[in-house]
């Protein structure tokens, strides 16, 4: 009986060489998983001379007036571009090979003043796209969006949650959420995740008197003008980086979750909050409903309206059900599932 002969994936890991972004985490765990199955011999095309992942091969791009190039002598099968950029284009229109893609969403469209951003989204997507064979994405919503923008249809391949879930039990996630009075936020500091919104937030809830202690989390906030202007106030912490052992007891200690994000193509911190079974109150933008679904709030930008909410929410009582319910959905979010989607459509 002849030996299964594996295919060679090969997957531009940009996103995980700059660090802790969604895009990045995304990639990882789509990567992580393919490498478990054992049905692929996957590659990991990097623009650093770094490991990522022990026991997997690594091929470091050349790189020439910002273009990235693979040597012709390496042999694939399929190659995954993420970030879809310009950068990629010879790799792209190389027609060794059939060529997949992610586009997690459209914040430089949807946000902000990038003109560079725009046109790059709106016209040189446009026409590497045509050179794609399969486009994935990671909600409805994008997927929508990138029918009407490119006329393309696209994999929607969710991501998956499962590994952000806590040691401890639902029993003691309730017991410690009882006795907490943190409202917690956690992201990468940017004008997407709206700083001055959640700062018109925080005065909301002091100027009524709330006993809250509010922790905010992710780099840059430290160096960021929200920590200048608590720097005196106690119940106001802001950090910067922290371990993922820090952050998954800072999930854990939450009794409000806050994410007033201006855009989210997915918003995984939302469900990670979820899966330590804090209330999450939440942005009514982008995917950001989609993927919450009924086991947390959204709202429009109202000051007077979050507040209300959150107080309501520190106030109630914790429950047991609330927990596990919270729990169970975001268990539906598996990288298991997302790589069987992943692998199914590669292998029709």
């Amino acid at each position: 009986m002849e030996k299964e002969i594996k295919p060679n994936i090969a997957i531009t890991v940009r996103p995980m060489e700059s660090g802790t972004s969604g895009s990045g985490m995304s990639l990882s765990g789509l990567v992580k998983t393919l490498i478990k199955e054992q049905g692929y011999n996957v590659i990991l095309l990097t623009t650093q001379p770094a490991e990522l992942i022990a026991g997997v091969r690594h091929i470091r791009l050349k790189k020439f007036f910002g273009f990235y190039f693979l040597e012709k002598s390496i042999h694939i099968d399929y190659l995954h571009v993420v970030p879809f950029t310009w950068r990629y284009s010879f790799l792209i229109l190389n027609k060794r090979y059939k060529k997949h893609t992610t586009i997690h969403g459209f914040a430089s469209l949807e946000v902000g003043n990038n003109l560079v951003g725009k046109v790059h989204d709106l016209l040189v997507r446009r026409l590497l796209i045509r050179y794609i064979d399969d486009i994935y994405t990671v909600s409805c919503h994008s997927k929508d969006y990138i029918k009407k923008l490119y006329g393309r249809d696209a994999h929607v391949l969710y991501n998956g949650v499962d590994a952000y879930f806590p040691v401890k039990s639902p029993r003691d996630i309730v017991e410690v959420k009882s006795l907490s009075n943190v409202i917690l936020h956690v992201s990468n500091f940017s004008h997407r995740k709206n700083p001055e919104f959640i700062c018109a937030v925080i005065d909301e809830l002091e100027r009524s008197k709330t006993n809250a202690k509010f922790v905010i989390v992710g780099n840059g906030w430290k160096d960021s003008f929200v920590a200048k202007k608590y720097l005196t106030n106690d119940a106001v912490d802001v950090r910067g980086f922290v371990s993922e052992s820090e952050l998954q007891e800072l999930f854990i200690q939450a009794r409000v979750f806050m994410f007033p994000s201006l855009y989210e193509g997915f918003g995984m911190p939302n469900l990670e909050a979820m899966a330590s079974g804090s209330r999450v109150v939440t942005s009514r933008t982008g995917s950001i409903p989609e993927i919450l679904g009924i086991h947390g709030t959204s709202l429009e930008f109202d000051v007077s309206e979050w507040g209300k909410t959150i107080r309501d929410m520190l106030l109630r009582p914790y429950t047991l059900k609330e927990v596990l319910d919270r729990q169970a959905y975001v268990k539906s979010y598996s990288w298991e599932r997302m790589c069987k989607s992943y692998t199914n459509t590669i292998s029709r």
